[in-house]
């Protein structure tokens, strides 16, 4: 009985063992020809107190085949949705400030969100791609990375506000 409930617990690994290396597998850095191509971002500050601050990511000018569709930006530790303009595309990365909680509580400390993780290391001045290759989840990293001018968005009255 104790051999096979062992030999159970060893098959049992070994499957699950062998699962993940293939999962790994599947997580390819990829370089398509799109990779290559240059990449602006500037900064945004919202003028109202309290308002979001990032990173808005242009990629104008891009011409993908139509099987290749942008899904998620990672650029500075932080992550946003890619979105199809006329021009291309942007993406506006939000720098959150989230507070850490920190507590012997498990439950409390669960409440953390966890930073956005992109399977490859991400340099200084790169960004990464996450994108949809005809149906299949694909990544790639960028290093043609500009910088342009901030944008300050001036304040509004909320919206239904008649002065």
């Amino acid at each position: 009985m104790i051999l096979v409930t062992m030999v159970s617990s060893l098959l049992a690994t070994q499957c699950a063992s062998t699962k993940d290396k293939e999962i790994a597998q599947k997580v390819v850095l990829s370089q398509p020809d799109f990779a290559t191509q240059t990449v602006y971002f500037n900064t945004y500050t919202a003028g109202i107190e309290g308002g979001a601050t990032g990173y808005e990511i242009h990629f104008e000018q891009f011409e993908l085949p139509e099987t290749i569709i942008l899904q998620q930006i990672y650029f500075s530790n932080h992550t946003g949705k890619a979105i199809k303009t006329k021009n291309g595309y942007v993406a506006r990365v939000l720098k959150a400030e989230t507070d850490v909680i920190m507590s012997s509580d498990l439950k409390q400390e669960a409440a953390n969100t966890p930073p956005p993780i992109f399977p490859f290391t991400i340099k200084s001045g790169q960004l990464g791609i996450q994108y949809l290759d005809d149906g299949v989840f694909k990544y790639a990293l960028m290093s043609n990375v500009l910088q342009r001018e901030p944008i300050y968005y001036p304040s509004a009255p909320p919206k239904g506000n008649k002065q």
